[in-house]
């Protein structure tokens, strides 16, 4: 990473406000001019000209117009406005008139199926939401940034006040700059997963690739820098995948011993930031499609914290030809599918993790989808494969439904997304904090080395500037 990278710029809200646009122009300009002219005449705005351009350009204007947006919203039956939330939350769900139905029904709105198709096909005519070539439905992303959040009593946690368990700003970004001060000071060796061999070769057969990835870090050197086996572990082992994606860390093979080392200039970069920069920085990496040319390590994915409470089922690929990458892949978007959920929901309000569980059952069985919609891993009772779509409720709930407790307890808790809520040690609710716990700095002890605005040092002990001058002078 070269002296002055922007690492800690997080993406601007021009640039984000950009992509949403984006987003929106591609949904209207795949959109027949009758249907826009016949949504256009439905909210009473004025289109001129015949070109299709000219009445793209148009549409986007009106649909983008907050304001204009908002009024629109309110204008609207309250169950099409509950739809409408839902249907920008569950992106991804299969069904979407079924999984729409059951999703209402926590919202307190119990509506027939054929009711619930009539609810589509109105915000398709309204222009709110577009038909894609799935025969499911997308909507514009700008809408997020005026809804209102949902209610769904449904998915409230019906239990005793749990006790909160949220990690702060502070905490996690001491936890990075530490490992960065480890790993620059130790030059640990490092572990990356062999690269994936073609289908052809003999051994694919005999032992199909692990969907685990092996530590970067091997965990007897985490667990002296003080990260046990357990969460601790995870956390360290998560953070430093974030850390070597940015290329604040980078693996080096000098004489063919991959080492885990700091980027000099990178370092300096991380220093000028302040906490929240930093923090904004890991969490951008972690929940967003990295730019062309940069790739993830892949050497911890939430699989990883997930497979340490499953117990009698294996991950395993169904074709020869599956890669350890493929689940990596389908990890992130699962990720990305369920902030998008998250986000949708009250701030403040406790969940209960079952409760959300269960929502994920009902609307999207499979939650290992890559990007072209095919399964290529299956959950294994031994050598059975499992069909996400037939297997038990129960099972499920042992097997994907473990990724969607270790997403919640481990990244999205991690990255100050969501706070965990647990009795009696186990995780079982989670809420969308409307306020980031940005924590205490620990106060520098009296005697502490400190460094004046002149550059000078500063020691209030005598004593010590003996060992001082030996180590500058050394």
């Amino acid at each position: 990473m070269p002296p002055g990278s922007p690492a800690l710029a997080s993406s601007t809200p021009a640039a984000a406000d950009a992509q949403l646009h984006k987003q929106l122009r591609r949904l209207v300009e795949t959109t027949s001019v009758t249907t826009l002219r016949q949504g256009a005449r439905l909210w009473g705005w004025p289109l001129k000209g015949t070109g299709k351009a000219g009445l793209v350009d148009q549409v986007v204007g009106y649909l983008a117009d907050e304001k204009r947006m908002r009024a629109a919203f309110q204008e609207l039956p309250d169950r099409e406005r509950t739809a409408l939330s839902w249907l920008l939350a569950l992106q991804l769900a299969a069904d979407p008139a079924r999984s729409l139905q059951k999703a209402l029904a926590l919202s307190g709105l119990k509506l027939t199926l054929g009711a619930t198709r009539g609810l589509l096909q109105n915000l398709q005519a309204r222009l709110l939401i577009f038909g894609d070539e799935d025969d499911g439905y997308d909507g514009p992303d700008l809408f997020r940034e005026w809804l209102p959040a949902l209610s769904v009593p449904g998915l409230h946690f019906p239990g005793s006040q749990p006790h909160a368990r949220a990690m702060t700003l502070t905490e996690i970004d001491q936890h990075a700059h530490y490992l960065l001060s480890v790993v620059q000071g130790e030059r640990p060796a490092a572990h990356l997963a062999p690269p994936a061999r073609p289908p052809s070769h003999p051994q694919v057969k005999a032992n199909p690739p692990r969907a685990a990835r092996p530590s970067l870090v091997a965990s007897e050197v985490l667990e002296r820098w003080g990260y046990p086996a357990g969460e601790p572990h995870h956390l360290a082992r998560f953070l430093l995948e974030q850390l070597a994606t940015a290329g604040f860390c980078t693996v080096v093979s000098p004489q063919g011993q991959a080492r885990l080392e700091v980027d000099p200039a990178a370092l300096d970069v991380w220093h000028t930031g302040i906490p929240a920069q930093r923090v904004s920085l890991l969490r951008n990496l972690a929940i967003a499609p990295l730019p062309e040319g940069q790739h993830r390590l892949g050497s911890w994915t939430l699989l990883d914290l997930a497979l340490d409470h499953v117990e009698g089922y294996t991950l395993r690929p169904l074709y020869a030809w599956a890669t350890p990458e493929l689940p990596t892949t389908a990890l992130f978007l699962l990720g990305l599918w369920l902030l998008s959920l998250t986000t949708r929901l009250e701030a403040d309000t406790w969940y209960g993790i079952r409760r959300f569980q269960e929502l994920l059952h009902t609307i999207q069985r499979d939650l290992l989808l890559d990007t072209s919609g095919y399964r290529t891993w299956y959950w294994h009772k031994g050598d059975q494969s499992l069909d996400p779509d037939h297997m038990s409720k129960e099972v499920w709930m042992e097997t994907y439904g473990r990724l969607v407790e270790a997403w919640l307890a481990g990244p999205a808790s991690w990255l100050l997304l969501v706070e965990v809520g647990t009795l009696d040690g186990l995780p079982v609710a989670f809420r969308r904090p409307s306020a980031i716990a940005t924590g205490e700095v620990p106060a520098l002890p009296v005697d502490a080395l400190r460094f004046g605005a002149d550059g000078t040092a500063v020691l209030h002990n005598s004593w010590q500037t003996g060992e001082l001058r030996q180590l500058l002078w050394s």
